[in-house]
């Protein structure tokens, strides 16, 4: 579409109101002005942002409603001043012999050598200036008293006093609304264990919607080794992969070192507490002890130690490189020979994801 636009064109560059990308709105510039051509260059300026264009027009409203009514007030004032015969002006309109004292003086200006035809038309042309200026004067006062009875659109909105507080209200949610997207956060990460008789991946998304707090949904695939002991119950042979669901809720405490989550882990209930032990470094380096249900189930059966029915893990994880981390640990701390693990994972910010997800989070 280049043919359209101009040299005086600018790229005006808008952030979303709710959702979306930063769009380059291309203002094409003044039709009487040549036309760019193939490697030409035209300015960009920044938009205001959303709240603040939603404000500035409740603001545009306001001070166009405040005129209107100072306007409306000096006409007002005016038309009172006319009626009770103040002023130049109210007495040209009320005095019936100013035409014959116009005339009188053009009698006398004979003497000058003046034309008093000349002078005729142009105390005509003046008497009728004065008549147009009185018929336009009743036409304001009969507009500022239908504005004053709250009559008309203006009316309304001179006479309307929740007017403005509507308007407030609208852009203090539109603000609400634009604030919680922003502090919605949303982590996207996967994470893999290898133990000495199964391996487990683990992928999920992270919803953080304050420091405080987070909610975590994912799953999580548990694949056996060829020498497990994981076995299906029925049949006695090794177990398939399996595949469970996870969502924890997690709550922080104590200046966010000390967080206290439950819900399903690995498909399981359970729950956990993680620590760090470094105030400056809270996301850096973390101590683990978390436990779930097992699998007795009669096509995937854990088969642990003395027929615990529950599994307790201890673990360290350590972040490297701002989005990897590693982890070292044992599978089960009670067992008499507890299985050991390593594990390697990553969890990054996704923006795109946050701010769909926060406007939700805002609606509700």
């Amino acid at each position: 579409f280049y043919e359209n636009i101009h040299t005086n064109a600018i790229a005006e560059i808008t952030e979303p109101l709710l959702m979306g990308s930063t769009e380059i709105n291309i203002l094409p510039g003044s039709p009487g002005t040549p036309l760019i051509e193939d490697g030409n260059i035209i300015p960009s300026r920044i938009s205001a942002s959303p709240t603040q264009r939603i404000e500035d027009g409740v603001k545009k409203v306001e001070q166009t409603v405040n005129t209107v009514s100072k306007i409306a007030e000096n006409v007002e004032s005016i038309t009172q001043k006319i009626d009770k015969g103040e002023g130049t002006l109210s007495k040209l309109i009320n005095e019936p012999g100013l035409y014959d004292s116009a005339k009188q003086a053009v009698d006398s200006t004979h003497s000058l050598g003046r034309s008093f035809d000349e002078v005729e038309a142009l105390v005509k042309e003046a008497r009728e200036a004065v008549e147009n200026i009185s018929k336009i004067t009743e036409s304001l006062e009969s507009i500022t008293a239908k504005i004053d009875r709250g009559e008309g659109s203006l009316g309304r909105i001179l006479n309307d006093p929740g007017l403005y507080d509507s308007a407030k209200e609208a852009v203090d949610s539109t603000r609400t609304i634009v604030e919680s997207i922003k502090s919605t956060k949303i982590f996207v990460g996967a994470e893999g264990n290898f133990y000495d008789d199964a391996s487990i991946m683990n992928f999920h998304i992270r919803v953080v919607p304050r420091e405080s707090r987070y909610f975590l949904l994912g799953g999580a695939i548990i694949n056996p080794s060829d020498d497990t002991s994981i076995s299906a119950t029925v049949t006695g042979t090794a177990a398939e992969q399996k595949f469970a669901t996870e969502f924890i809720v997690a709550q922080k405490l104590f200046d966010c070192r000390l967080t206290l989550r439950a819900g399903l882990l690995e498909g399981k209930i359970g729950g956990g507490v993680d620590y760090a032990p470094f105030p400056a470094a809270k996301d850096t380096v973390l101590f683990t002890v978390e436990g779930r249900n097992t699998y007795i189930d009669s096509d995937f059966n854990e088969r642990m130690e003395m027929k615990k029915k529950t599994l307790v893990r201890v673990k360290a994880t350590l972040k490297f490189l701002k989005y990897f981390h590693i982890a070292i640990g044992s599978n089960d701390i009670r067992n008499k020979n507890p299985d050991f693990f390593v594990g390697i994972g990553f969890e990054y910010l996704d923006e795109d994801i946050s701010k769909i997800i926060g406007l939700v989070g805002a609606g509700k």
